[in-house]
Parts: structure tokens; sequence; C-alpha cells
């Protein structure tokens, strides 16, 4: 199995994109892009990464 998949499999990624964010090591934030986001949803995210 790919090191892609695997890693897919760990982080219970579904589809792509998807966007996650991780604070010492641990994950803080995940934007599923699978349906057209807001602007109020996509800056609270972008927020996370800051």
């Amino acid at each position: 199995m790919s090191t892609t998949i695997n890693v897919a499999e760990q982080y219970d990624v579904k589809g792509v994109p998807t966007f996650l964010v991780f604070q010492n090591g641990q994950e803080t934030g995940r934007l599923k892009s699978k349906e057209t986001k807001t602007q109020e949803q996509i800056d609270s995210f972008r927020q996370l990464t800051e």
C-alpha cells in the first residue's frame, strides 16, 4: 500500500481536497472542500493557520 493511502487513512481523509491544520502534533482544524464554502467559513479556517 502506498504511503499516500496510509496517511489518508491515518487522518480519515475521504476526499480531495481536504485541508488539515496541526499544532503541536495535534489536529486543530479540518476543511473538507466537497461543497462550496462561504467566505466566512474560509476566513474562519484560515485563522487556524495563523
